[in-house]
């Protein structure tokens, strides 16, 4: 047999008591030692919820309180800001619009990064107007706030790239009314609409202003 104490008292535990046991039972007895509980003896149960208490705190960990790194854990992969570009630009609203887009995202991956950006709040779902079967996803404000950096994104890559697909004359509009621009297709992606596509598109509002002068 084998006597641990804890806290000043004693508690036997069996041969067939596992090495996880007796290590949880270390692991109460510092908390005890350390003034945080004082009983002379501790159930299985107790020891079962101190444990889970330490491992949900582990999982809570931050790598560290960075703004950039922030931004990162929230959607800094590829495919989240894939996603949101989508939504964006294309007026991309389903699982299937998503998964037919050229980069070629697996079906896991999408699913994934669609739960985790609407845990987040970076994203809401809602059910299809027009296809019940169907789900549908927008920005949420919080969402509409990384569209400034996606215009930034772009205009860098157009920079560097030398094989960009970004149309040069949009590249430059961007950049020369850049706070305009991003207040436009903010308004237009919270209203339904999309930077390049459909009706009520960014375009379509900006070759109306041509028309107008």
């Amino acid at each position: 047999m084998n006597l641990v104490g804890v806290g000043g008292g004693a508690r036997h535990l069996s041969e067939k008591g596992t090495r996880e046991q007796r290590t949880n039972m270390e692991i109460y007895r510092g908390h005890a030692t350390a003034g945080i509980k004082t009983a002379a003896t501790i159930s299985p149960e107790e020891i079962r919820k101190i444990v889970q208490v330490g491992k949900m705190k582990h999982k809570q960990q931050r790598r560290s309180y960075c703004p950039i790194n922030f931004a990162l854990e929230s959607f800094g992969d590829p495919w989240s800001l894939l996603i949101i570009r989508d939504i964006v630009y294309f007026g991309k609203k389903t699982y299937g619009e998503f998964f037919a887009s050229e980069e070629g995202i697996a079906t896991n991956i999408l699913a994934s990064r669609l739960a985790q950006m609407e845990k987040l709040g970076i994203i809401a779902k809602r059910q299809s107007k027009t296809e019940k079967r169907k789900e549908e996803y927008t920005l949420t404000e919080k969402g509409l706030d990384i569209i400034p950096l996606l215009v930034e994104m772009a205009s860098w890559s157009a920079l560097h790239d030398p094989e960009t697909a970004a149309p040069a004359d949009w590249i430059a509009l961007c950049n020369a009314r850049k706070s305009e621009m991003i207040q436009m297709i903010r308004e237009t992606v919270r209203d339904g609409g999309a930077v390049f596509v459909g009706p009520g598109s960014v375009l379509s509002k900006l070759a109306g202003e041509e028309q107008q002068m």
